[in-house]
């Protein structure tokens, strides 16, 4: 009887050290993408990789779960984020994240920090990933950026990069409208039909 149950134990362990080492094979498949995260994990497991809570967004979403992060810190850069996970899946399928400065009143500090969000997302995906494999529009350099506050103009600086990187696509969208800085940052599985 105790050979009958020290064997069972042995045999559970076996199948929950089979069942992890599955799971973690699994995992090692998925490309790492933003904050260490892996696409085709659950709620649970990014809540626990980020140790934060998920706000639904939209529970009425057809094809997304959508879920808010909250304040997300990039590049000593602060945004807000949100999460795509597929609505049959439940898998996570994209990360956006939003660096968008417009509503706050165009100090001097302020047009700073956007200048300097800008540089620090857009120099750190250019030294992350290299060269675009697309870009539209031209970004500017710090120089031009600063240029183009301190003495005016009515052109929009605007550019969108994009990347393709080890089963994902990374995509950068800036615009810089009179004193306006429209920045994002997604990371969309390649495994999803993309529009990216």
């Amino acid at each position: 009887m105790k050979t009958s149950i020290v064997v069972l134990v042995g045999l559970l362990v076996s199948v929950a050290v089979g069942q992890d080492k599955k799971k973690a094979a699994e995992k090692a498949d998925t490309p790492v993408t933003w904050n260490g995260l892996h696409f085709g994990t659950t709620p649970e497991e990014v809540k626990k990789a980020l140790r934060t809570e998920l706000t639904p967004t939209n529970p009425e979403a057809v094809k997304v779960n959508e879920y808010k992060i909250g304040e997300v810190h990039v590049e000593n850069s602060v945004g807000v984020g949100s999460l795509a996970f597929g609505k049959s899946t439940n898998k996570l399928e994209s990360i956006y994240l939003n660096f968008s400065r417009a509503g706050q009143q165009a100090t001097t500090d302020e047009i700073a920090t956007r200048i300097v969000a800008y540089d620090n997302i857009a120099d750190g995906l250019l030294e992350k990933y290299g060269t675009p494999a697309n870009e539209t529009g031209k970004c500017p350099t710090h120089s031009e950026i600063s240029d183009y506050v301190i003495y005016g103009s009515s052109d929009t600086l605007k550019c969108v990069r994009l990347w393709k990187e080890k089963g994902q696509t990374i995509k950068m969208d800036f615009a810089f409208i009179g004193k306006a800085l429209f920045l994002s940052v997604e990371y969309k599985s390649s495994a999803v039909n993309s529009g990216l």
